[in-house]
């Protein structure tokens, strides 16, 4: 298990003793609000009876989530959200809201299909496994119950090992939370496409290494891709993140990974078993790599992570124009420079010329010399995507190309001139692929 506490304290239903019953949960409106439009509240209630339904299906009747055993969130619908540009929806446990921005939402069957995936967000912060103690003395359920993800947790990955991070879990968290969205209202707004797409690589490996359970006869069932996705929603409901990782090192077993370094994963290829016959196509002469050598592979992958890994935007991608794009790209570019502390720091002279060095040792060009680097990486890169067309290259290596170019062969700064454009330009043009 990872180091750091499981959970936190920061969650507005952690403690769960006395939690108020509300049997009318879309009736709920804090005082001296606007009332809710009818329209508005078609899709609170029609979302709640879609949601309780299939958790119903899951957990039975009578559960304490669909019964009402809850402190019901408040609901905005928001217009807009200028501090969540690329957000059609949050859920804040904090504040225990959830908050539908409608400028991002393309129609009100959307709006639901959005208020579910939120509602469900907000399900898992409440879900506790009816087994476990909680006293006057020790208030906290143990498990960690806010769906799968761990919000703090000691990272791994080489340049920031030791940090806390909350990037544990946070793909397979959207990923089944996204799922579940999509088999109660199917066929709208549906995102996260690379988080679901590692659940369901899981899930057929699972069935192709028989994973299974002896039946009330005590002889042994393998378990079909269906019964799998209900336990995954059954742990995702009760809080029971060791029971999802058990299934996950049982389906992998011969790799020996980790709950971190699956806790990390944001895409089906970073999966062990995706990674070794990935290194096998490429290497037809060679013997197959050992177990341990693909776990080295794995903790590579996750070791050149990069905060775009992990977002938890919920934007329909064809509802955003070039313009929103620039914004949306621009804030990550902005989030990215403020989080790792990106600012100049010191100077150096290279090749007779002084510089000013950033944090991380990159040399921030200015004005014509900026511009020319830039210029000669930009027409690279579009000679790339020629390439991509005509399928001789992939979106991996077109990154891989951009960043030996930036910061292996120039060890250029993100602080540089024309810096923050070239990336938002180089993202959108990717995006489209």
């Amino acid at each position: 298990m990872q180091d750091g506490p499981e959970k936190t304290a920061g969650n507005f239903n952690e403690f769960v003793s006395r939690r108020p019953r509300s049997a009318l949960l879309s009736t709920v409106k804090i005082e001296d609000e606007e009332p809710y439009t009818k329209e508005q509240q078609l899709v609170i209630d029609s979302g709640i009876k879609l949601v309780n339904t299939k958790i119903n299906d899951i957990l039975g009747d009578g559960n304490k989530l669909s019964s009402g055993d809850v402190h019901p969130p408040s609901i905005d619908f928001l217009d807009e959200d200028p501090e969540h540009p690329n957000w059609a929806g949050y859920f804040s446990s904090m504040q225990n809201k959830i908050a539908l921005i409608l400028s991002k939402i393309k129609s009100p069957i959307a709006c639901v299909k959005v208020f579910i995936h939120e509602y469900v967000h907000f399900i898992s912060h409440n879900g506790f496994d009816d087994g476990e103690l909680a006293t006057d003395k020790v208030p906290l359920a143990q498990n960690n119950n806010v769906g799968f993800r761990r919000l703090f947790g000691v990272d791994i990955r080489s340049d920031k090992k030791g940090r806390i991070t909350s990037d544990y879990f946070l793909a397979f968290n959207e990923a089944v939370t996204e799922q579940l969205a999509i088999d109660i209202f199917p066929g709208v707004h549906e995102t996260y496409d690379n988080y679901r797409d590692l659940l369901d690589q899981v899930m057929e490996d699972a069935v192709s290494k028989n994973i299974g359970s002896n039946n009330e006869k005590g002889v042994f069932q393998a378990w079909s891709k269906d019964r799998i996705k209900s336990y995954i929603y059954r742990c995702f409901f009760t809080g029971n993140l060791a029971g999802f990782t058990q299934l996950l090192q049982m389906t992998y077993e011969r790799y020996k990974i980790s709950e971190q370094q699956f806790g990390l994963m944001t895409q089906r290829d970073d999966l062990p078993s995706l990674v070794e016959n990935s290194w096998i196509t490429n290497h037809p002469n060679d013997p197959p790599p050992s177990p341990s050598q693909v776990v080295l592979m794995v903790q590579r992958r996750l070791d050149s992570k990069t905060p775009e890994d992990y977002i938890t935007d919920l934007i329909d991608s064809e509802l955003l124009d070039d313009d929103d794009r620039d914004k949306v790209y621009g804030a990550e570019y902005d989030s990215w420079v403020k989080d790792n502390n990106i600012v100049s720091s010191s100077t150096k002279v290279i090749r007779g010329k002084k510089y000013n060095i950033d944090t991380h040792g990159g040399i921030i060009y200015r004005e014509e010399e900026a511009t020319s680097i830039l210029e000669s990486i930009r027409a690279e890169f579009d000679q790339l995507l020629a390439r991509f067309e005509a399928g001789e290259v992939n979106v991996d290596y077109i990154s891989k190309r951009m960043d030996e170019l930036l910061f292996d062969k120039h060890t250029m700064s993100m602080l540089s001139d024309g810096f923050r454009d070239f990336y938002i330009y180089k993202h959108r043009k990717i995006d489209g692929l």
